[in-house]
This record gives C-alpha cells, sequence and structure tokens, in this order.
C-alpha cells in the first residue's frame, strides 16, 4: 500500500483464494494506491496490478467575498467559492444565506462552475450583515462557514468651528478652525470665495489662515472618506469690513 511514498506492508491469510484486508489507519489523506503480492512455494511472485483510492474526510472551505471583516460603500451581490481538495465539493448541495441581524436578507441564491452567488432583491442599507455558508463535498463532508461585512453610505460630517457663521470683522487675515467626525480622513478641502486649498487633520481637526477680501467671504469644508462617501459643512459667511465709522459736524 502506497508503494509511492511511505509504503505499508502487511501480510494477510488467504482462504479459499481469497483475502481480505482492513486498513488500520494506513490511509493517506487524499490519493493512496494500493496493491497485493502473494509468492507461491516454488517462490513464483505475482503482483496484482495497482488500485488509486482516495480518503477525504475533511469539508471543503468557502472563501466568501466580501470578506470577513470587510467594511464597504456598497455590495451588489455575495459569493462563496467552495474548495475542496479531495473528490471535489458538491456546488448543488451547499449553501449560501445573508442575514442583517436575526432576519434572513431576501434575495436569488444560484451556482457556476464552483461558486455559490447571492443577489440581494432590494438595495442593501448601512450596517452589519452575516454571510452563512454551508460547504458540502462530494462525500457529504459539511462544514458552516460564517463571516461578517459592513456597509457605511455614511457622509463624513464636517462641522466649522471658526469663523462663526454672519462674523463681521476687521482683520483682513483669519484662522478657520473646524473637525470632521471621522478621524480616519487625513485631509479636508476648505474653499474660500470659491478659492480651494487641502489641509491636513490632526485626530480630526483642521485649520487654515485664510485672506479674507472686502465685503461678504464664503467659506466651507469638503471631505471624503476612505470608501467614497463625500461631506460638507454648510456655507459660513465672514465680513470684512475695512471702513471706519463716519462722522459728520454740524455747525449751528
Amino acid at each position: 500500500m502506497n508503494g509511492q511514498t511511505n509504503p505499508v506492508l502487511e501480510q494477510v491469510v488467504v482462504s479459499n483464494s481469497e483475502f481480505s484486508y482492513s486498513i488500520p489507519g494506513h490511509m493517506l489523506q487524499e490519493e493512496n494506491e494500493i496493491y497485493a503480492s502473494a509468492t507461491d512455494s516454488a517462490g513464483n511472485i505475482g503482483k496484482s496490478s495497482e488500485v488509486t483510492a482516495y480518503l477525504d474526510d475533511e469539508a471543503p472551505y468557502a472563501l466568501v467575498d466580501p470578506a470577513d471583516g470587510a467594511v464597504r460603500r456598497e455590495v451588489d451581490i455575495v459569493t462563496a467559492s467552495i474548495d475542496d481538495h479531495g473528490v471535489g465539493g458538491d456546488i448543488e448541495k451547499s449553501t449560501l444565506a445573508l442575514f442583517k441581524g436575526d432576519v434572513e436578507v431576501s434575495g436569488e441564491v444560484y451556482n457556476n462552475d464552483n461558486t455559490l452567488f447571492f443577489t440581494p432583491e432590494s438595495e442593501l442599507g448601512d450596517g452589519g450583515y452575516e454571510v452563512r455558508v454551508t460547504a458540502i463535498d462530494l462525500l457529504d463532508n459539511e462544514k458552516q462557514w460564517v463571516s461578517h461585512f459592513t456597509l457605511d453610505q455614511k457622509a463624513p460630517l464636517i462641522t466649522i468651528d471658526f469663523p462663526p457663521n454672519g462674523l463681521r470683522t476687521g482683520a483682513s487675515e483669519i484662522t478657520v478652525r473646524g473637525r470632521v467626525d471621522d478621524t480616519s480622513i487625513d485631509g479636508v478641502e476648505v474653499v474660500v470665495n470659491d478659492v480651494s486649498e487641502e489641509v491636513t487633520t490632526d485626530l480630526g481637526r483642521f485649520e487654515l489662515q485664510t485672506e479674507l477680501v472686502t465685503g461678504d467671504n464664503k467659506i466651507l469644508a469638503r471631505a471624503t472618506d476612505s470608501l467614497g462617501n463625500e461631506g460638507g459643512s454648510g456655507i459660513v459667511h465672514a465680513f470684512l469690513d475695512r471702513e471706519g465709522p463716519v462722522a459728520t459736524i454740524t455747525i449751528e
């Protein structure tokens, strides 16, 4: 047995030209080569042809997309590839389901080659999802695979702390200060009177020194997170007034 590598030789008793042998744990995972040989009283040796037998007591595994722990902006389809290194996966018996909390998401499941596909009935909203796959091979070895992903379509929230809306000032230069609620964002676009400038953030906070023009100045900030969600502050107005009051003297 297994004459190519790690051969195991066992003697058995022949009765009425027949013999049987129970393999006591010598089978290798996957492919095994088995043959029998016999020697007669004259010393002649005969050998059977080799028989290939497969041992597969391991369940297949599932490769799921989106991957476990993924955060996406949108997901239109969930897939699970059934991979089995033994006799092969049974794609017809394997199953795929999507849950949000304890509620199963409605949709269509179909397969192609060794992959299961799930298309939701309607667009998936924000939140956490659980993918449950039962992977089964042609020998009915099976295993449950569970993975999770999150959808995030929430735009980042940006606030301009200074200047306050409606500020009137005589200073031609001010420092715009603000914050973004997503601290993973490392850059914010600040727009002053339609002129934009990229500024870096520090733990979600940013600032920019800028020149004002006489009269009304429009200031806003925009940012995009790693998933492509775009957010912006409201427009803040700051008024630069460089003219002093007019004094009128009346002599009577």
